[in-house]
């Protein structure tokens, strides 16, 4: 295994592990539609965008036998409540059949140093208050629920939990 900052030649990867972890992961969480209608390339295109304005967006990937299986998005908070010195893992995503090696606790481990070079002291996340795996596995790596709540609409309104790990 092998975690290491993402290139532009990932975007295709990192749009088909993006379509395929929400598929997953919302099953019965997020209206079946929804996550039909996602779309590899739409997805690759957002990462090819990103990489090339330089959004103050870093990407990790995590490698295994030389291809991607999973990847972390981090930055800069997005929140106006939050203090400046804040940053953020804006997402996490591993391949499902890739999952339970170890790859998700070394993208955070790989993205908690990254924020903490960019002199965040606090990081953050949101996650859907539905999906009680990801919050177990944030849990596990030291993320607690913080006590801001917000909705987001994927096909029907779903409640999501800020969650905060100092650094």
């Amino acid at each position: 295994m092998r975690i290491r900052e993402a290139a532009p030649a990932d975007a295709e990867r990192l749009g088909f592990i993006h379509v395929k972890t929400w598929q997953e992961a919302y099953k019965g969480i997020v209206p079946e539609a929804k996550l039909d209608n996602m779309s590899a390339e739409n997805s690759a295109e957002f990462f090819r965008e990103n990489q090339d304005n330089d959004q103050n967006i870093e990407v990790g990937v995590a490698e295994i036998e030389k291809e991607v299986a999973g990847f972390i998005t981090i930055g800069k908070c997005r929140d106006e409540d939050m203090k400046n010195n804040t940053g953020e893992i804006y997402g996490i995503y591993i391949l499902p059949d890739k999952q339970g090696y170890g790859l998700g606790s070394e993208l955070i481990k790989w993205g908690m140093k990254r924020l903490r070079n960019m002199d965040f002291e606090t990081a953050v996340l949101w996650v859907l208050e539905a999906n009680k795996e990801s919050i177990n596995f944030h849990r596990s790596k030291g993320f607690n629920r913080e006590g801001r709540e917000d909705y987001i609409e994927i096909g029907k309104k779903l409640k999501k939990i800020r969650m905060i790990k100092a650094l």
